[in-house]
């Protein structure tokens, strides 16, 4: 619609807790974490409340809500606070470049399931009796993945944004689905699970048309991750890029065969899926110093 009004709200908030928020109706914190995360106690709120305020500035002519001073409003994890920006591009200053530095070849058995369930950061539920995963762990074990890493920092900075950049790579198949999730790297070596990209190659230039891949020629794709995060990374802390074929109970499994995948069956996967990532593949990561 022209002239219409849209305003971003960003918190450390999962499916339930982005809809209802943390607070009680009388008020008290009823959810205190998500998936393992302690909250700030800025993140706290009731967002029923808040988007009542929004319909009565939006209908009715009352003031708009503090909370929503520009655009983009987001929550810094670590830091207790909350920031505004007037676009998405805004919220970060500068880039930071983790670099793969290496060639990676990966073989992926795809009629193998016996490691289907290895796909939070360290492959465990954090509930088994949920389908809850940690996103804190001391370790990553993510099936058919690779990690890269940034030296440590210096010094405390800010990661808010969209992570993006570039894989460069050679296949076998016509296509595959791979995941790029972003990590801290804790002093302590914890693994903290900040935001993750899924794509299918073939659409991953273009997801209004399918462009197949060449198998045994290089690819170059570009990709920009589609969920915000914004947190505080400590002194001595490390950014991490973990890059995984996607194989996992809550997917349909592409087999690369270059047919509507879902036409696809475990019969297709009779020859491995053959990669080898480049040393040009990258990420970079938006930076507030």
């Amino acid at each position: 619609m022209p002239g219409a009004q849209h305003y971003l709200l960003i918190g450390p908030y999962g499916h339930v807790t982005g809809q209802r928020g943390t607070l009680s109706p009388l008020g008290r914190v009823s959810v205190p974490s998500e998936r393992g995360y302690e909250f700030d106690s800025v993140a706290h709120m009731d967002i029923g409340e808040l988007r009542y305020k929004w319909f009565d500035y939006v209908l009715k002519g009352a003031p708009k809500p503090d909370l929503l001073r520009d655009v983009v409003n987001y929550e810094v994890m670590g830091s207790n606070v909350w920031k505004h920006a007037p676009s998405i591009a805004a919220m970060a200053k500068e880039r930071k470049r983790i670099i793969l530095s290496h060639t990676i070849n990966q073989v992926i058995d795809l009629t193998d399931r016996s490691d289907a369930a290895r796909w939070g950061p360290a492959g465990d539920l954090m509930d088994p009796s949920s389908d809850q995963r940690a996103i804190i762990d001391t370790a990553i074990n993510i099936a058919h993945s690779f990690v890269f890493r940034s030296e440590p920092l210096v010094n405390a900075v800010e990661i808010s944004g969209l992570f993006a950049g570039r894989l460069d790579f050679v296949t076998n198949k016509k296509d595959f689905d791979v995941s790029v999730a972003l990590f801290e790297q804790t002093p302590d070596g914890k693994y903290f699970q900040l935001s993750y990209h899924w794509m299918r190659m073939s659409y991953a230039r273009d997801r209004t048309r399918r462009q197949l891949l060449v198998p045994g020629k290089r690819q170059q794709i570009a990709f920009e991750a589609n969920r915000l995060t914004s947190k505080r990374f400590a002194k001595e802390s490390r950014i991490v890029a973990v890059i995984a074929i996607i194989k996992n109970p809550s997917t349909e499994i592409n087999y690369g065969t270059g047919r509507d995948v879902s036409s696809e069956s475990i019969a297709d996967a009779k020859v491995p899926l053959r990669i080898r990532w480049l040393p040009t593949t990258y990420v970079d990561v938006p930076v507030n110093r």
